[in-house]
């Protein structure tokens, strides 16, 4: 008896009480979609890298009454540049195969010279 009680009182709740109006939103730039309860504000954020580097960032949000929705997409496209610029202050032909060879030859000659002095002494 309760069970068709409660099931008669629901069907006469209006359906916009029972499903909230969502809004599929999607973004082609960043490339997602997803649905939130109105049409999100985008606003533009700083991001760091656990590297630290600084990226591009954009927050999608919704405030509706208490509750609060957001994404936040980070374009990582240009990290690698980036990288290159840290680690290669003088271009990235200085890291390349020809750049780095001087030096991988110094560090295997040093590394056989220790092994000849172990086997040795």
């Amino acid at each position: 008896m309760r069970l068709g009680l409660i099931c008669a009182c629901l069907m006469l709740l209006p359906t916009s009480v029972l499903a909230q109006d969502w809004v599929e939103f999607a973004s082609v730039e960043d490339g997602f979609r997803i649905a939130f309860p109105a049409q999100p504000e985008v606003s533009g954020v700083p991001y760091t890298s656990q590297y630290g580097y600084a990226l591009p960032a954009k927050v999608y949000s919704v405030t509706k009454g208490p509750q609060r929705f957001s994404v936040t997409v980070v374009d990582f496209r240009g990290i690698q540049q980036l990288a290159i610029a840290k680690v290669c202050p003088k271009g990235p032909e200085t890291c390349r195969r020809g750049g780095l060879t001087p030096i991988m030859g110094l560090y295997l000659a040093g590394l056989i010279l220790v092994l000849v002095i172990l086997i040795l002494g």
